[in-house]
C-alpha cells in the first residue's frame, strides 16, 4: 500500500469510528429511568436524550441491568452508562459527563422501627439492604457495613416492608418513589448519610471532541433551564 493510500484509510477509517452511533446504556431506576409504553423515560433520561441530540451524536438507547451495563460501558468501545454515581474508584475508568443529577443517599427503616440512629457509624451491627453492582451498595461493604444485597432496588423496598432487612440504603429520590409505586407506606426515611452526582460514564475509547460537544450541550441546557423543565415533569 502506497503512503497516500494509507494516509487515506486511516482518515476513513477516523470519520467512521467518529460517526458511529454511541450505545447509551442504563438500567430501570425509576424516576431517574424507566421504561413507558416501550420508550425509556425519567428525569436522567430525558436530559441524556435531549444533550444527545443537542450535540448532534446518534445514539442508541438500552436498558439492562446495571452490572451488565455497567461492565460494557467499561469494556465497549463507543459505549456511555447512565446514571452513574461519580465515586474516586470509578473516576480513572471513564471519561465523564455530567453531573446530570444530584443524589443524596439515606437510611430508611421500618416506621414502626426501634432504630433511632443519626449516623451510619451507629449501624455498623445493623443488616442495611442494598443491590448488586450500586455505587451505594459497593461503599457500605467498603467502609465494613453488613450488606444484604438484592438484584435490584425495587425488592429492597418489599423487603423492608416485610422486615426481611432492617434498614434500606438508597436514594433520597428513587426509595420514596419505589414505595409510593409499590404500594408500600409503612416505611420512613432516617437521615441522609452522603451527598452525590450522577453522570454519563463513557468508554474511554470515545474521543475528546465528542465528549467535549457533550459536555457543552449539557452546560447550555442548565443555562437556558432545559434541564429545570425536565425535572419538574417528574415532580
Amino acid at each position: 500500500m502506497t503512503k497516500s493510500l494509507f494516509i487515506c484509510a486511516l482518515f476513513s477509517l477516523s470519520l467512521n469510528t467518529f460517526s458511529q452511533d454511541i450505545t447509551i446504556l442504563t438500567e430501570d431506576s425509576p424516576p431517574f429511568q424507566y421504561q413507558e409504553n416501550g420508550k425509556i423515560i425519567g428525569i436522567a433520561s430525558d436530559i441524556v436524550v435531549s444533550l444527545l441530540e443537542r450535540a448532534k451524536v446518534g445514539h442508541k438507547h438500552e436498558m439492562i441491568p446495571w452490572q451488565r451495563a455497567y461492565n460494557r460501558a467499561k469494556d465497549e468501545n463507543n459505549t456511555c452508562v447512565y446514571s452513574t454515581t461519580v465515586t474516586d474508584e470509578r473516576m480513572p475508568l471513564f471519561k465523564w459527563v455530567g453531573p446530570i443529577v444530584n443524589n443524596d443517599w439515606v437510611i430508611m427503616v421500618p416506621s414502626d422501627s426501634p432504630i433511632t440512629a443519626k449516623s451510619l457509624n451507629e449501624m455498623k451491627n445493623i443488616t442495611i439492604g442494598g443491590y448488586i453492582g450500586d455505587a451505594l451498595a459497593d461503599y457500605l461493604i467498603k467502609e465494613g457495613y453488613k450488606v444484604d444485597q438484592a438484584a435490584n432496588d425495587t425488592q429492597n423496598a418489599k423487603k423492608l416492608s416485610a422486615k426481611r432487612i432492617d434498614a434500606w440504603a438508597t436514594s433520597s429520590v428513587v426509595g420514596p418513589y419505589l414505595a409510593k409505586h409499590s404500594g408500600i407506606s409503612n416505611i420512613k426515611e432516617l437521615f441522609t448519610f452522603k451527598k452525590t452526582e450522577m453522570s454519563l460514564a463513557c468508554n474511554k475509547g470515545i474521543s475528546d471532541e465528542v465528549i467535549g460537544k457533550l459536555s457543552k450541550a449539557l452546560a447550555d441546557m442548565e443555562a437556558d433551564g432545559t434541564i429545570a423543565k425536565i425535572k419538574s415533569k417528574y415532580k
